[in-house]
């Protein structure tokens, strides 16, 4: 009895049947062969593409990693915002090496220069709205204008007097101290302001950096030169 039972749960083995060449069921098994390798190509593709995925992954995780670490890579030079010029820092190296033809006075970077090259020319491109004065610089405009509102931002601590312009609330704090730090090494003389000593240096050394343009005429003084020039009009 349990002989017969057993037989009846035995798992019969398929029998092999043969398709002849050309017939439908041989076209079926053939596109079912056709999917299967299109299957398989498309996998080991999306197998490739997890694979590149993977280094690239790799790639910005590296860029990452380095840029946390500046010390792996080398500094760029500064670059002025605005107007897409490289500029190298000579003021942290302590290199001047822009040369004004007229004078020999140096600079670290070519606007300084630009700037100075006005004190020769005599240009000034910068005109009061209130009056006829023009100025070098902005700065020197708008400390200017402070004559005109009577503002005087700069306080001496000390005493409480004001002052339009910060050089001369430095100057005037000086004056409680009785400090004249620049002397004249041809005189006696000693000024609050090295700018002062300077100009007046020039009148031992018989400097005069300020050309006029229009005749070549040189002068001591900036000052001097302007009133020149009102002569060719």
């Amino acid at each position: 009895m349990e002989e017969e039972v057993k037989g009846r749960f035995v798992k019969e083995e398929p029998e092999e049947v043969e398709v002849p060449m050309g017939s439908p069921l041989e076209k079926t098994e053939d596109l079912k062969l056709e999917v299967k390798h299109e299957e398989l190509q498309v996998s080991q593709n999306n197998e490739d593409a997890i694979i590149r995925n993977v280094k690239n992954e790799e790639r910005i995780s590296g860029a990452l990693t380095q840029n946390r670490n500046p010390a792996q890579h080398t500094q760029r030079p500064y670059t002025r915002s605005g107007h897409g010029k490289t500029t190298a820092k000579w003021a942290r190296k302590g290199e001047r090496p822009y040369q004004c033809s007229q004078c020999g006075r140096t600079f670290s970077e070519s606007r300084g220069l630009k700037k100075h090259k006005r004190i020769h020319t005599g240009e000034r491109p910068y005109q009061c709205s209130q009056c006829d004065k023009r100025f070098i610089q902005s700065a020197h405009l708008t400390a200017h204008r402070r004559s005109h509102t009577g503002e005087k931002p700069y306080g001496c601590s000390q005493c409480g007097k004001s002052f339009s312009q910060s050089p001369h609330l430095s100057r005037h704090q000086r004056s409680h101290v009785g400090e004249r730090l620049n002397s004249c090494t041809q005189c006696d003389k000693s000024f609050n302001e090295k700018g002062d000593l300077t100009k007046h240096m020039r009148t031992h050394t018989g400097e005069k950096p300020y050309y006029c343009s229009l005749c070549g005429k040189s002068f001591t003084y900036s000052t001097n030169l302007s009133k020149h020039k009102k002569v060719h009009r």
